[in-house]
C-alpha cells in the first residue's frame, strides 16, 4: 500500500476536508433543487448520490492511498467489478431488482 500523501498531517485531516467539501456542496445543490451529475471519460454518468458516492470513493482513494486522479476511475470500477463478483448471487439479483424498479425515483440525497 502506497502511503499517505501528506504524512506530516494529522490521519485524515486532509481526506476529512475533502469529504466534508464534497458534501456540503452536495446538500447545497440539493437545497437548490439542483441535480448532481458526473461524466467520466468513458461516458459514464452518474446522478445525484451516485456522483456523490464516486467523489467520496475517489477523494478516499486518492488521499488516503495515493492513486492519481487518472488513476481512480480504473481503480474503483475494478473494485466494483470485484465486489459484484464476489457477490452472493440473491444479493445481485436484490440489487439489480432495485435500480430496474426504484421505490422512490427522487429519493433525498444526504440525510
Amino acid at each position: 500500500m502506497v502511503p499517505p500523501k501528506n504524512a506530516g498531517s494529522p490521519p485524515g485531516s486532509d481526506l476529512r476536508l475533502r469529504l466534508d467539501e464534497i458534501l456540503a456542496v452536495a446538500r447545497e445543490r440539493q437545497r437548490l433543487g439542483q441535480s448532481v451529475n458526473l461524466i467520466l471519460e468513458a461516458r459514464l454518468e452518474l446522478r445525484d448520490l451516485a456522483a456523490v458516492q464516486y467523489q467520496l470513493a475517489a477523494a478516499v482513494l486518492e488521499e488516503v492511498v495515493g492513486l492519481s486522479r487518472d488513476s481512480v476511475a480504473a481503480e474503483l470500477l475494478a473494485l466494483g467489478i470485484e465486489a459484484v463478483l464476489c457477490s452472493e448471487p440473491q444479493a445481485l439479483i436484490n440489487s439489480a431488482a432495485d435500480v430496474a424498479d426504484p421505490v422512490d425515483a427522487s429519493p433525498p440525497l444526504l440525510n
